[in-house]
């Protein structure tokens, strides 16, 4: 397919795109991301943080309510460039190398993937834990004043902030720093899609931290099979060192590899955990 901006409304952002004779998405602009966002680069011999200037990809990241599509939407050169979701089941991306249309546009491919919930959606109870519980130390990473419990009382509105780890197999998909914040802010925009019945108060995400990790082992990698509860310690003792910097409510691990659990001696899989004491979740990618 050859997606086509049909209208494009300067004063708000919003965008009319035509991917098929059936599909046509009324995008408007997220906000899913902090203005400032810190990013970490771990190796062996680099730990790096550096704060990144969002305002680019900020640019880039739209949603449609009807379809509960998040993309993003690249303009180069008179050229469109679509990648995301566009539904539960279809993914759209771009075709570099393919065949371009009479006037220039660049060739996507739309593919089904199996209809399953997102990753986040699988901890909803526990993310509107964050403001509804009484228990002590449920959150490491905030002071007791500014902590989600606090923030989220006698407010309409509570934006959960994440900082999001890419392991060592999941970011080798990325060669760019900005080609893993646009994905994750994608993945974002479509969990903050799920959660627009909410009210009282109305659940946002915002992103504030991303680290890629390019050799941590959070867990034993048994022939591309991770065990989820090795990992989610994995995960905790990651924590505890101090590695990961900057204020945030829940931190979530994003692996590569197939997350296994035990269960009576049978071995499952599993694609989201949390953990509600530390509001560590982790899951695998999504297409």
């Amino acid at each position: 397919v050859y997606p086509r901006i049909l209208d494009e409304r300067s004063t708000s952002g919003n965008l009319v795109l035509k991917l098929t004779e059936k599909i046509t998405l009324n995008l408007e602009r997220s906000t899913v991301l902090a203005d400032n966002l810190l990013f970490v680069t771990t190796s062996k011999d680099l730990h790096e943080v550096e704060t990144i200037d969002t305002s680019h990809i900020q640019q880039t990241i739209f949603h449609d309510t009807h379809y509960q599509s998040s993309v993003s939407v690249r303009q180069r050169d008179d050229t469109v460039e679509v990648e995301g979701i566009i539904n539960d089941n279809l993914r759209i991306r771009p075709l570099p190398l393919g065949e371009r249309s009479t006037d220039g546009q660049m060739l996507h491919a739309i593919f089904e993937v199996p209809t399953t919930k997102e990753n986040f959606t699988e901890a909803r109870q526990d993310i509107l834990h964050l403001g509804m519980s009484n228990g002590n130390d449920i959150n490491g990473y905030r002071e007791d004043v500014s902590s989600p419990q606090a923030r989220a009382s006698g407010v309409d509105k509570f934006p959960v902030e994440l900082h999001i780890i890419s392991d060592k197999e999941h970011q080798r998909s990325y060669k760019k720093n900005e080609e893993l914040i646009s994905y994750l802010a994608v993945m974002m925009n479509a969990v903050s899609l799920r959660y627009l019945d909410m009210m009282n108060p109305k659940i946002t995400f915002l992103l504030v931290g991303v680290t890629r990790a390019k050799d941590h082992d959070f867990g034993r990698n048994n022939g591309g099979e991770i065990e989820a509860a090795e990992m989610l310690r994995g995960l905790g003792q990651y924590r505890r060192e101090g590695r990961i910097p900057g204020n945030f409510d829940v931190v979530y691990l994003l692996t590569g590899l197939d997350m296994i659990r035990f269960s009576k001696g049978k071995k499952n899989k599993r694609n989201c955990r949390t953990c509600k004491n530390e509001h560590r979740l982790y899951g695998k990618g999504i297409g």
